[in-house]
């Protein structure tokens, strides 16, 4: 009864055992291999011992396969095809999986000013490297992420505390002062100076994910801005809105997109020790060897951004 198994066969033993089974000469096994004639026999010799199985009958000039042998030959060419076309498919695998990169963001970065000139830069950098970004809310942005579905995110600063919670990392990519913002319909756009005082009783409007509106408290609080009087929305989509209505202000930093740069106006807190501006998350066991590249290039892409800003 057969009970050795596969413990211990390695391909090199089947591969020389191969080549020997084809020519059935030693010497000529030796020269295809590149291979001394004596590590050849040595070789063929514990393959057998190992399998306990006579594979070759030695003659004083050559060599000649035992029935035992040609079943084996027959049988292990099929299961090295079958080897080779499985590597040569995870391989395929592999750089389709690894030779692109998914980044997630929910509407808040520039596509012109930051996100298509860094995708096209990125691919230019990395040829045959494929950058995509896919826009949708927070929440499903945030599960993708963790669901590993992403590769990456851009978050605003005020996601720290979620990310943290959730074991993922993130780096830091611009650190922005925040801004009071209002829309050109406030009453108070086109007023030469704003003091943040005659802001004092505005209504604000925040997104209701809880860590984006500790972020607008802790910013209002800071500045002496009220909190009683806030309207929560759940997208980025609808806080512009709210903006434009001209009835709110809202706390954010200068990166804020949904509406065009003309349509806002900052008001920039720059007495407010609380830190704002974007990050780019991700998990630290992330195997994608592009993933890194990426990480670099926003965080020197969104410094020179700023510079020309």
């Amino acid at each position: 009864m057969f009970s050795k198994g596969l413990t211990g066969i390695t391909f090199q033993r089947i591969e020389i055992f191969l080549v020997a089974a084809k020519f059935e000469n030693f010497t000529k096994t030796a020269e295809e291999l590149n291979m001394s004639q004596a590590a050849i026999s040595r070789n063929i010799a514990e393959f057998e011992s190992e399998l306990g199985i006579l594979l070759f009958v030695r003659h004083k000039k050559r060599v000649r396969l035992t029935n035992a042998g040609e079943a084996l030959k027959k049988d292990w060419e099929v299961v090295v095809r079958q080897a080779e076309k499985a590597l040569e498919n995870a391989y395929h695998l592999h750089h389709e999986e690894f030779d692109r990169l998914v980044v997630g963001d929910y509407n808040t970065t520039p596509i012109d000013d930051y996100i298509l000139p860094l995708s096209e830069r990125f691919e230019a950098e990395n040829p045959g490297v494929k950058l995509s970004i896919e826009r949708s809310d927070p929440e499903t942005i945030f599960q993708k992420l963790k669901d590993d579905l992403l590769d990456a995110a851009f978050f605003d600063y005020s996601e720290v505390g979620q990310l943290k919670e959730s074991g993922l990392d993130y780096s830091m990519l611009i650190d922005l002062p925040a801004c009071v913002v209002i829309s050109d319909n406030h009453p108070l756009f086109h007023a030469e100076h704003i003091e943040i005082a005659s802001l004092r009783n505005e209504p604000v409007v925040s997104l209701k994910n809880p860590y984006y509106w500790a972020h607008v408290r802790a910013v209002c609080e800071a500045v002496d801005l009220q909190t009683d009087n806030v309207k929560f929305v759940d997208n980025p989509h609808t806080l512009a809105m709210e903006l434009k209505r001209g009835k709110y202000i809202g706390i954010m930093d200068r990166y804020f997109a949904p509406l065009e740069k003309s349509e806002l106006r900052y008001i920039e807190l720059s007495e407010c020790k609380i830190k704002s501006g974007f990050i780019i998350a991700y998990s630290s066991e992330n195997p994608n060897p592009h993933l890194k590249k990426l990480i670099l290039l926003c965080e020197k892409y969104y410094k020179e951004t700023l510079e020309r800003a």
